[in-house]
């Protein structure tokens, strides 16, 4: 408080030097409050917060292909993202209930199954599956994650690649094992619109191929594990083919989306050679098989005209036709009857 008393000589100082410092009446008359107000909304619009501008006939940095691929894989990716919502939320061991709806909301499923910490099958959904269940690779922590976090690898077989992603289980601490749903891309793809334009592939290889060879597609040999960590898109060229692709994370593992944008694969044989417009290649422009010249047109013309007045004809002579059929037999009738004796 004492130090408060000292401070009021100052504080009283500095009010009379401010109040000689006050503009006179004619300058506060000559800048009135309007003309201050004005100038203080010009420069807060000119450096404070300046409006946006949007320019409406401007291309977007998005391409064409980008807009068509993330149309094509959204239903996609919506439901992946889901199945992992779920698995990440299973960290306990599932009961009925929890496997029949999971089962229900993802029909495209192959099963589910819970392991114990030694790897083991305790227990499983269907019991008995055309492929062969494996979890090799899921026991350990993948590199650079953390033990609860969801793990992924696929599994080759004679049928096809087979995708699992597992939940860990842990109890105080102590890992007890995993919570695994596993399933096929293809069977996902089958009821997926659009799913023939683009492929997906991930570091296990190929995992659907879309209307595509993949063995002839920029896609194969590409360390996807490297590049997915660098970026999430970009584009991979070989033999004049470019592919644009994107990436998401499947639970540990980055599963790639890609399309064709030059090159053309048309085809799951091979790739076929990339249309062009007829002024890039010199041709002339290809007429429609149905189209015919303007002479041979007006030449059909009085054919169809007779064509036409043929039924009129037909009509017309119709009744001339059954009026001498008449007469005839009138004549036959008169010529049958007998002469009636005389009285």
């Amino acid at each position: 408080m004492a130090n408060i008393y000292k401070l009021l000589p100052i504080f009283s100082l500095l009010l009379v030097f401010s109040y000689g410092c006050a503009s006179s009446p004619e300058t506060a008359q000559e800048e009135s409050s309007p003309s201050i107000w004005q100038s203080t909304k010009r420069f807060y619009r000119e450096y404070v917060n300046t409006p946006a501008k949007v320019d409406l006939g401007a291309d977007g940095p998005c391409k064409d292909y980008e807009v068509c691929l993330g149309g094509a894989i959204a239903s996609v990716d919506l439901q992946l993202r889901d199945l992992q919502k779920v698995m990440d939320n299973s960290d306990r061991a599932p009961d009925t209930h929890w496997v029949e709806s999971t089962m229900r909301r993802f029909p495209w499923l192959s099963g589910l199954a819970l392991t114990d910490e030694n790897g083991k099958v305790v227990a499983k959904f269907p019991e008995v599956s055309m492929k062969e269940f494996t979890i090799d690779g899921l026991q350990e922590v993948p590199e650079g994650r953390r033990p609860m976090e969801l793990r992924t690898t696929v599994a080759d077989s004679p049928l096809g690649k087979e995708v699992y992603l597992a939940k860990p289980v842990y109890t105080e601490g102590a890992f007890r094992g995993l919570v695994v749903a596993h399933f096929d891309m293809r069977v996902l793809m089958s009821n997926t619109k659009d799913s023939d334009i683009f492929m997906v592939t991930s570091p296990f290889g190929v995992l659907w191929e879309g209307a595509y060879a993949p063995g002839s597609t920029p896609l194969d040999g590409q360390d996807w594990k490297k590049l997915a960590a660098s970026d999430h898109k970009g584009t991979v060229s070989s033999g004049g083919n470019t592919f644009y692709w994107t990436s998401t994370y499947f639970g540990n593992m980055p599963l790639v989306y890609a399309l064709p944008t030059t090159g053309g694969f048309l085809g799951k044989n091979a790739p076929s050679t990339e249309l062009k417009k007829p002024e890039e290649t010199g041709a002339p422009e290809a007429k429609p098989a149905d189209a015919k010249p303007a002479e041979a047109n007006a030449a059909e013309k009085p054919a169809d005209a007779k064509a036409e007045g043929q039924p009129e004809a037909e009509k017309k002579a119709e009744p001339e036709s059954k009026a001498e059929e008449a007469k005839a037999q009138n004549n036959d009738t008169a010529s049958n009857k007998q002469p009636e004796p005389a009285k």
